[in-house]
């Protein structure tokens, strides 16, 4: 008994420090756009992803890949909008936690990009899930829903699949946002089993990268311990302002077969996270184009 109580004590805490609630509605959101999640089931999916692709619409280039990543949950419109538009500036992938499905179309992201939304919470108001914008249309596009086990709101990830210009092996993506309130790590491990049955059947270069929760050590630990074990590496950040709870930072970006060229999180106050900002290369023979700094907004 204790322990249950030191557990809701703990509950409370995140629930003040995380959220627990969805993105504030947009005008807009009652008539939402019909959700695209594409494939559902993980083994499918991993079928789908080690299929051989061809004639792709569109490619990302190798040499350079701009990737942000932010949960932008309970923000203002206003507040949201001019930030996303300034950080996501040039960026070829951007991962949202705690979007709504219509925020591509409010925020005027999909005039340069493709949206894949995968569906999480819904209410009555507004559907939030996570989101992947990007500038190459999908190969492949996956979504998995996951129920906390005592809130039973649902989490969700997005496996999307993108052709390299030049390139047999084609990218894969997954953006993640981890149960938050469990009682040990089983639950947490179950949704990261979806994720390893897909990248495993996957041979090429991979981006793993969300809100991962991991507010404990444990937590951490079992995050890093499950990728590791298919060559993903965390990404440090030169100026690191991620969120963090007891200490432990919540948001992550895993890659496999990539070069880090710069990396940083960024300050906001129209949000409860702080979004981070990577430039990966995957090739030394294909050029890196641009500037690979990543300089302050």
């Amino acid at each position: 008994m204790p322990r249950f109580l030191t557990f809701i004590s703990i509950a409370l805490i995140l629930a003040s420090c995380v959220g627990g609630g969805a993105l504030r509605a947009h005008a807009g959101d009652g008539a939402q756009a019909p959700e695209h999640p594409g494939i559902t089931d993980a083994d499918a999916c991993a079928a789908a992803v080690g299929r051989k692709q061809d004639h792709p619409i569109d490619s990302l280039l190798p040499g350079a890949i701009r990737l942000l990543n932010w949960n932008i949950q309970k923000n203002k419109k206003s507040e949201l909008e001019g930030d996303i538009h300034r950080l996501a500036d040039g960026a070829d992938l951007i991962l949202l936690q705690e979007a709504t499905r219509s925020f591509a179309d409010t925020a005027a992201l999909n005039d340069r990009y493709h949206d894949a939304f995968a569906p999480g919470y819904k209410s009555s108001k507004v559907d939030t899930g996570v989101m992947t914008v990007s500038k190459a249309t999908p190969l492949t596009q996956c979504s998995f829903r996951y129920s906390e086990p005592w809130l039973r709101t649902p989490k969700a990830t997005s496996v999307t699949e993108y052709s390299l210009s030049d390139r047999d092996e084609t990218l894969l993506v997954v953006n993640m946002h981890m149960v938050n309130f469990a009682l040990g790590l089983r639950d947490l491990r179950k949704q990261l089993d979806e994720v390893v049955l897909v990248i495993e059947s996957h041979q090429g270069p991979v981006i793993v990268s969300g809100d991962f929760n991991t507010w404990s050590q444990a937590r951490g630990r079992a995050v890093g311990k499950a990728l590791g074990k298919l060559d993903l590496a965390p990404i440090s950040f030169s100026s690191d302002r991620r969120k963090r709870v007891f200490g432990n930072a919540l948001d992550h970006v895993y890659v496999r077969g990539g070069e880090v060229v710069a990396s940083t999180s960024y300050g906001v106050e129209s949000s409860d996270h702080n979004p981070m900002s990577v430039i990966l290369k995957f090739w030394d023979d294909n050029p890196m184009g641009g500037n690979d700094e990543l300089d302050s907004p």
